[in-house]
């Protein structure tokens, strides 16, 4: 019922069962917690209204204590898909309301066990990096070296979503963008994206790389003072399609307000 049309959710959610479900997240049975899973994922994604009920309701310590607790790895990849729904949707859910999911993304970002797990965590992390606070909680559980591990991933599934929570946290105050930087793997990884055959990933490379030449002249450095860098850069404003050019347009752009007039000359010596 819940899977059908919004008028099947509302009425069914209009008889009260969310506290139902929410309750039999606490039965021995494996299979009836799996079920009320599902049905609680399917509502949180039927509506922002719906999603925020259930956050009142408190659905969000239940499902945590029983993914936290399961050994079963249907339970844990419908779990973090239906924690990555409640944490998804326009408005955003307050931050308060999912701030106990975060840790446990963190966790989830290291199962190996189950690609559709690691899948949903990091689709789970890059709702959740949509806010300043989101982004301290992340970087404060230590995650950032797992993220920046997993762009070089082979899997296009895994590389999209930590893509976008690694530029979520990029796009965030220079302290957070500083504390990225730090790790070593990132800056190769990005590199390496720049030659990826979907355009989507070129995209949002280019739209991190964008942030990071906006900072402070030293991040800017880090970029621009690669020649490796600047001649993708430079070639992805010459010859992508025309919203890749956009983004690459923007890499040069703020290349030239924070940085010193020797890293100017030095990009327009590169043929900018």
């Amino acid at each position: 019922l819940v899977s059908g049309t919004s008028k099947h959710v509302a009425q069914v959610v209009e008889n009260g069962v969310i506290p139902s479900f929410i309750s039999v997240l606490e039965s021995p049975h494996n299979e009836l917690v799996d079920q009320a899973i599902w049905g609680l994922a399917n509502i949180a994604g039927d509506s922002a209204s719906f999603r925020d009920l259930i956050i009142q309701y408190g659905a969000v310590e239940s499902m945590v204590k029983v993914l936290e607790e399961t050994t079963k790895t249907t339970i844990k990849r419908n779990g973090t898909w239906t924690l990555s729904n409640i944490c998804r949707g326009k408005p955003a859910p307050a931050y308060v309301g999912i701030a106990r999911i975060v840790p446990l993304f963190c966790k989830l970002l290291k199962y190996e066990q189950d690609q559709e797990v690691l899948t949903d965590a990091a689709w789970g992390l890059s709702h959740c990096t949509a806010s300043d606070e989101g982004i301290n909680d992340v970087l404060s559980n230590n995650v950032a070296p797992r993220l920046v591990e997993l762009l070089s991933n082979p899997s296009l599934s895994i590389i999209t979503p930590s893509l976008r929570t690694v530029g979520n946290i990029i796009a965030g105050p220079d302290e957070q963008t500083t504390q990225l930087l730090k790790e070593k793997d990132l800056l190769p990884n990005l590199l390496a994206l720049l030659d990826n055959q979907k355009k989507i990933i070129r995209k949002e490379t280019l739209w991190i790389l964008s942030n990071i030449t906006a900072g402070s002249p030293v991040q800017f450095e880090s970029i621009m003072g690669n020649n490796a860098f600047v001649e993708k850069i430079i070639h992805s404003a010459k010859m992508d399609s025309e919203d890749v050019k956009r983004e690459a347009a923007f890499v040069l752009s703020n290349s030239t307000s924070e940085c010193t007039p020797a890293q100017i000359i030095r990009v327009l010596n590169n043929g900018v």
